[in-house]
Formats: structure tokens, sequence, C-alpha cells
């Protein structure tokens, strides 16, 4: 994992969704932030932030929010890796404790 150029094209070119979830429930956005990957991180958060209508709003919160099988949200992940920098974006985004 890691090469934000893979990213964004699967993203922009093929229409890949960050929301699509792994078995174990988890999202790219959990995956970029346990590996520190902030860029990626900021493609995933900014692609779907970026258009901007109420039903987007509420699926980057989802996003932001949602919990996997571990009963872990992208916050949990981001305090373990001890990424401020992240922690500070999911608040910005609309993280809700």
């Amino acid at each position: 994992m890691g090469d934000i150029e893979a990213i964004k094209k699967m993203i922009n070119k093929f229409r890949w969704s960050p929301f699509m979830k792994s078995y174990k429930g988890r999202t790219v956005l959990t995956g970029a932030i346990w590996y520190d990957k902030n860029d990626i991180v900021n493609e995933v958060l900014g692609y779907e932030y970026a258009v901007s209508n109420p039903e987007d709003d509420l699926k980057i919160k989802s996003l932001i929010n949602g919990i996997d099988k571990n009963k872990r949200n992208p916050m949990h992940y981001a305090y373990m890796a001890g990424n401020t920098e992240i922690t500070t974006m999911l608040r910005k985004f609309g993280y809700n404790s």
C-alpha cells in the first residue's frame, strides 16, 4: 500500500469507491491511516468532499465515523498510529466522538 498515483487513478479514472470495505470491514482510509500514508488520506477525503452536496457530505461522514469488525473507526487507527496530523484532518472533515 502506498502508491498515491495508483490510488488517484483508481478513484478518478476507474471511479473506484473509497467506501468499499474489506472482509474485516476496513476501508482504504483506515489502511492509509494505519500505514501513515497522509497523502492517500488527503486524496480519499478530498475526492469525495470536493463534490460538496448533502449526499456526499453524509457519505464522507459515514466513512470517517464508520467502524470495522473490531469496533474501531479511523480515529482509533490514527491514535494507535500516533498520527496527530490525521486526527486533526478527521476532525476537520466531521469526525464525531
